[in-house]
């Protein structure tokens, strides 16, 4: 019986048995960096989600290699882009913080925020320096 490649894994090669199929070691076969394996993905960079959740990073997370699913940048840090390896840290003059607000599209799971007059925020900031109402 066939069954689908692991998550965090591609199996690029028709009757593959195993993901040491004569081809190398079984990390040659991660999911590259930026994308989303969840199983079944026959290749390193799937572009478009599929129905098994393979595809490219939402922005707001970051996908590092051997990607199961998403993770949401934390506070401090943030990503608009779409299939990210990393999340960026929060821009100088500005901090970042977790959207609480329900309902958050998956690009506003941070909110990047302008430092207040009477607060200074260096890059990386999760807070306002100086202001006692974040």
């Amino acid at each position: 019986q066939c069954t689908d490649c692991p998550a965090g894994f591609y199996c690029p090669f028709d009757g593959m048995i195993n993901l040491t199929d004569g081809s190398g070691p079984y990390n040659s076969f991660y999911c590259e960096a930026g994308y989303i394996c969840a199983g079944g993905s026959s290749t390193a960079t799937p572009f478009s989600t599929d129905a098994k959740g393979n595809g490219r990073c939402p922005a707001g997370h970051y996908c590092p290699e051997n990607t199961t699913s998403a993770l949401a940048c934390v506070a401090g840090t943030y990503q608009t882009q779409v299939g990210a390896a990393t999340c960026d840290p929060c821009p100088p003059g500005s901090y970042c913080v977790v959207n609480t607000d329900g309902g958050a599209a998956p690009e506003d799971t941070i909110k990047v925020l302008d430092c207040p007059a009477g607060s200074m925020c260096e890059g990386g900031a999760a807070a306002a320096t100086g202001d006692a109402n974040v």
